[in-house]
C-alpha cells in the first residue's frame, strides 16, 4: 500500500524494512517539499544575491568561524594540511578543532567559493538537507505528503535551527540538519547506514548536538518493545562511526580534554541555562521580546540559545493529543513526551536543583551550555506529534 494511503499504522518505534527507505518519495512528495524549497530560498535570497554580505552577521561569525574557515582554506589551497593554528595565542591544533570541518565533504563550499558566499550556501543548504531528511522520516511515519511537508518546515523553520544563523554558528545547523537523518537510519534495517550518518554529524564540527541526539535516541529505546537486540545495533553503529572518524577522533579527545571548559565552576557551566518560564516558547516564541526589536532584557546570545523550543501549535497540539486517554497507545508518544521531559530537566542547567551533581556525568556535562538540551524537547514534541496525527486518523478515519 502506498505510504499516504488510509491503513492505521500504530505510531510504534518500529524498524522499517531495508527497501523501504528508497520507496518513500511519490511525485506528490517532490512537489510539496520544492515547494518548501522555494520558501526557503526566499528566505535566504536576499544574502544570495549579496555575495559580499554575510548571513546572519552577528555573534561568532566574524570573530571565530570566519577567520577558522580562512585558514582552513589558504592552507589546503597551499598544499598543505592545517594542522596548526599559529594566530591565537601562541598557536592552537586547528585539525583536532572538530568546528574546522576539515574532513566534512559539504565544507567544500567554505573553500570553493568566498567565505561569506560559501557560508550562506552551506547555511542553505543545510536547511534543504534538514527539510528532506525531516520528509523521510515523517513519511517513514506513514504521514501523507502534505502532513510530511508541513513536518519538514515546522521543524527546519524551527527556531531551534533558524536562531543559528543570526547567531552566527554554521556548525550549529549542519550537525542539527542530520538529526531527522538519524532517526530515518535507526529505524531502518540498514547495517552501517546511521554510523555513516553519525560519523558525517561529527565531522560537521559540533559534536555536542550529536552526543545529545544519540542519548535521546538510546532514552527512546527504554519504552521499545525489543530495547535490548536495538540497543546492541544502537552500539554497533556507534562502533561504526567511531570507525569512520578515527582521522580526528584522537586528536578532538586530547584537544577536548585541554579546552578551559573542562572542570568549570558550576556557575560559569551553567552560563546558558533555560529559565523555566522559556517554556513558554513551546507556544508563544517571542513571550519574552525580541532582541530586534530590543524588548528582550538580556543579550542575543541568551535569546538564540535559550528561548528557542517553538516548532508550532498544529504540532504541538498533536502532541498533546497523543497523550489522550483512550488514543492509541502508541510507544512513539510516550518515547516523544520521556524526551521532552528529559530535555526540560537537563536544558534548565543551573535552575534545577541537581545541577551541581549532573554537571559531573559525561552526557549532561558536555559544556557551559544546558540549553542545547531542548534539542530533546523539540525533537520529542515531533516524535508525540507524529504518533498523535496517528491516533487522530485512527478515530476518525481520516
Amino acid at each position: 500500500e502506498d505510504c499516504g494511503g488510509q491503513r492505521n499504522w500504530p505510531p510504534e518505534l518500529t524498524q522499517l524494512p531495508a527497501g523501504e527507505l528508497s520507496g518513500l518519495m511519490r511525485g506528490k512528495d517532490w512537489f510539496f517539499l520544492g515547494l518548501l524549497a522555494s520558501v526557503l530560498v526566499l528566505l535566504i535570497g536576499p544574502a544570495l544575491l549579496r555575495p559580499d554580505r554575510v548571513l546572519g552577521n552577528f555573534g561568532d561569525i566574524y570573530a571565530y568561524h570566519w577567520p577558522l574557515q580562512h585558514l582552513t582554506a589558504a592552507s589546503l589551497q597551499s598544499g598543505a594540511l592545517p594542522f596548526w593554528n599559529p594566530y591565537i595565542f601562541s598557536g592552537l591544533p586547528h585539525l583536532a578543532n572538530s568546528q574546522s570541518a576539515l574532513f566534512y565533504p559539504p565544507a567544500i563550499l567554505l573553500r570553493a567559493f568566498p567565505i561569506g558566499y560559501g557560508i550562506t550556501l552551506y547555511l542553505l543548504g543545510h536547511l534543504l538537507l534538514a527539510a528532506l531528511g525531516l520528509t523521510l522520516w515523517a513519511r517513514a511515519r506513514r504521514l501523507a505528503a502534505p502532513w510530511a511537508c508541513a513536518a519538514a518546515a515546522a521543524f527546519c523553520l524551527s527556531p531551534f535551527l533558524i536562531y543559528r544563523i543570526p547567531q552566527g554558528i554554521p556548525t550549529h545547523l549542519a550537525v542539527l540538519a542530520y538529526v531527522p537523518w538519524c532517526w530515518l537510519a535507526f529505524e531502518s534495517a540498514r547495517p552501517g547506514l546511521l554510523g555513516a550518518v553519525w560519523a558525517l554529524q561529527l565531522f560537521a564540527g559540533h559534536p555536542q548536538f550529536g552526543f545529545i541526539n544519540a542519548a535521546g535516541m538510546a532514552l527512546a529505546l527504554m519504552v521499545d518493545r525489543e530495547r535490548r537486540r536495538r540497543a546492541l545495533v544502537l552500539l554497533r553503529e556507534g562502533g561504526i562511526a567511531a570507525g569512520l572518524c578515527l582521522l580526528q577522533a584522537f586528536p578532538f579527545a586530547e584537544f577536548l580534554g585541554r579546552s578551559n571548559r573542562v572542570g568549570l565552576s558550576p556557575e560559569f557551566a551553567g552560563a546558558y541555562s533555560m529559565p523555566p518560564a522559556a517554556l513558554a516558547t513551546l507556544a508563544w516564541p517571542s513571550f519574552a521580546g525580541d532582541p530586534i526589536r530590543g524588548d528582550f532584557a538580556s543579550v542575543p546570545s541568551v535569546f538564540f540559545e535559550s528561548y528557542a523550543l517553538y516548532v508550532g501549535w498544529l504540532p504541538l497540539a498533536l502532541a498533546l493529543y497523543a497523550l489522550r486517554r483512550g488514543a492509541l497507545p502508541g510507544r512513539a508518544a510516550f518515547a516523544g513526551w520521556l524526551l521532552v521531559a528529559a530535555g526540560v530537566f537537563l536544558a534548565v542547567g543551573r535552575f534545577n536543583p541537581l545541577h551541581d551533581w549532573l554537571s559531573g556525568i559525561p552526557v549532561a556535562g558536555l559544556s557551559r551550555v544546558p540549553a542545547r538540551f531542548g534539542l530533546l524537547v523539540v525533537w520529542g514534541v515531533l516524535l508525540a506529534a507524529a504518533a498523535g496525527w496517528a491516533a487522530l486518523r485512527a478515530r476518525f478515519q481520516i
